[in-house]
């Protein structure tokens, strides 16, 4: 057995468990991914916290159809309300506009 045989043996021994545990993770990660959902969901007092607006206003608009609520878990307390933030877009202009324009008529 030449030395490069040697070397190559004993890397391939050592390389063994990194395999064998890399396998694992892979295993793992694949059922994590089938089970986590998919896009950006958070839960409304974060969504609020990065939309700029309470958990109150998000709940509201949630219910006029202005924010599409995204998964309801059934399974959890509360029923849980996640929101995907890729899917929401920021107002444009003149929807600011009417909204400050409402908010202060209601004032």
């Amino acid at each position: 057995m030449s030395i490069e045989d040697a070397i190559r043996a004993a890397l391939a021994a050592e390389l063994v468990p990194l395999r064998e545990e890399l396998a694992g993770v892979r295993a793992e990660l694949a059922s994590l991914r089938a089970v986590a959902p998919v896009g950006n969901l958070v839960p409304l007092d974060l969504a609020a916290e990065r939309l700029g607006v309470s958990v109150a206003t998000l709940r509201r608009r949630i219910r006029s159809g202005a924010i599409p609520r995204a998964a309801v878990y059934q399974d959890r307390p509360g029923a849980a309300v996640r929101l995907d933030l890729s899917k929401l877009k920021a107002p444009e202009e003149g929807e600011v506009t009417r909204l400050a324009h409402a908010a202060r008529a209601a004032h």
